[in-house]
């Protein structure tokens, strides 16, 4: 009778810890089979970060499924997936994922909390020589190709809460280099005065490092500096802030091989000057400095 009894209970909490998922279930959500099928034949792929990932998506969805939007929860890898998408999708890319998909992704606010918690911050207007040394270092890259050009943004105002500081108006621009913090208060009347005299930016412009491995293996671009223009500057400007450029990288012991940009007359003007092609500084001879970079033509080029 004891025995009875035990195989009984063991009968019993087989049945409580199984489930049995009815065929009319099954039915009526077939996807349900196919989740079965995945998970029956995870042993049998080679791949396991893919599986855990494919495994963690699904349950994401469905444990966020009948909770509230504010009681979602997200693991580490979700997270870094969501990230990923916002870096490379843009915002109208992750919120059509995000409305689509209820319960997948985190929400916007999220996502811009841990990008700023987690990557350096770069304020407006400031050449960040000393992370582009280390990133060239990490590399054992010393050669680089500047690159600098604009994209039209939409003008307006927000304020940079650790910055202390409003950014969306054009910053000065001093020896060629915009300020920095220029546009700080704790005056409302100034800063209704900024509102109404002052120009916004529709403009952003970018100032790219490109680097040169010598042995042909591609690396990743660089963001030296961004701010914001509306455009209004002068080719002395440029070749002041080229300038300053080719200085503290020279500093840092990195070599500036040349500049790229479009077709801006005032760029253009600016490469001639600095090349001394068909036309020169008398003041500036930079294409005869001891640090110049110096191409080797040779002596007969066949452009067939």
């Amino acid at each position: 009778m004891q025995r009875l009894h035990e195989l009984q209970q063991q009968t019993y909490s087989s049945t409580a810890n199984d489930m049995t998922i009815s065929s009319a279930l099954l039915d009526q959500h077939p996807i349900l089979r196919d989740i079965i099928h995945v998970f029956q034949n995870s042993s049998s792929q080679s791949n396991r970060f893919l599986n855990t990932f494919k495994y963690t998506v699904i349950e994401t969805i469905i444990s966020n499924h009948d909770r509230a939007k504010t009681h979602y929860s997200y693991n580490d890898s979700i997270r870094d997936f969501a990230s990923c998408v916002y870096i490379l999708g843009g915002r109208n890319v992750y919120e059509f994922i995000r409305i689509n998909i209820p319960g997948f992704l985190p929400s916007l606010t999220t996502i811009q909390y841990l990008l700023d918690s987690t990557t350096s911050r770069i304020e407006e207007a400031e050449f960040r020589y000393n992370p582009m040394s280390d990133y060239l270092a990490s590399e054992k890259i010393n050669l680089i190709f500047v690159a600098e050009d604009c994209t039209a943004v939409v003008p307006r105002i927000i304020y940079d809460v650790k910055a202390n500081t409003f950014i969306g108006f054009t910053p000065p621009l001093e020896n060629g280099l915009p300020k920095m913090n220029s546009f700080s208060t704790e005056s409302f009347s100034e800063l209704e005065k900024w509102f109404n005299t002052l120009t916004r930016s529709h403009f952003l412009n970018l100032q790219m490092i490109q680097p040169i491995n010598p042995n042909g293996v591609s690396c990743s671009s660089f963001l030296l500096a961004a701010y914001g223009t509306d455009n209004q500057f002068k080719t002395e400007d440029t070749l002041m802030k080229w300038m300053s450029v080719v200085n503290h990288c020279n500093e840092k012991h990195v070599k500036v091989v040349g500049f790229a940009t479009d077709c801006d007359p005032r760029y253009l003007r600016s490469m001639r000057l600095f090349m001394d092609f068909y036309a020169d500084m008398p003041n500036q001879q930079i294409h005869l400095r001891d640090d110049a970079f110096h191409a080797k033509v040779p002596k007969v080029v066949s452009i067939f």
